[in-house]
């Protein structure tokens, strides 16, 4: 499927130049390669390389969620959960079904819910009823949060995928 979204695209934008490898033309044939190049990096856990790898792909193929879900992972797991919200709804807005992404997204909410908390209580005077109330809320969230590290489902926050 994937490949066949990356082909469709370049495909219909009409991608002129010589043939490349696999009698495909040659711009298409370096994407493959730079794709090829994004999961060996992913699947090596070699995180900086496959971020170029995915960036390249997203700028080039922009409606290929699954190049916006792997960069969401890739955010997550260098922590910056800002650009991983901002890469997982990139996955969604190209496919909305994309449960793992929406699953992602979610563990990112809840830990960013959880650090909300805690600062709340760092900043929060002497006997203020916040304080109670989030120390209730974090502690619930922490134990949804370390369920899902214990299933193996999380890593570092993010699912392993």
């Amino acid at each position: 499927m994937r490949c066949a979204s990356v082909m469709m695209v370049l495909l219909l934008a009409g991608c002129a130049g010589g043939m490349g490898t696999r009698g495909k033309p040659a711009e298409e044939a370096d994407l493959f390669q730079v794709r090829d190049a994004a999961e060996a990096s992913y699947a090596a856990k070699d995180y900086a390389q496959a971020e170029k790898h995915y960036t390249l792909l997203a700028q080039k193929v922009p409606v290929e969620p699954e190049n916006w879900f792997r960069l969401g992972n890739i955010y997550a797991r260098s922590n910056r959960p800002d650009l991983a919200i901002a890469a997982y709804r990139e996955a969604l807005v190209r496919a909305p079904d994309h449960a793992k992404a929406w699953y992602n997204l979610s563990i990112l909410y809840l830990n960013t819910a959880a650090s909300s908390l805690i600062e709340l209580q760092k900043i929060a005077p002497p006997g203020d009823p916040m304080v109670d109330r989030s120390s209730e809320v974090l502690k619930e969230l922490m134990q949804v949060l370390k369920g899902e590290a214990e299933k193996g489902t999380v890593e570092a926050g993010v699912p392993e995928q």
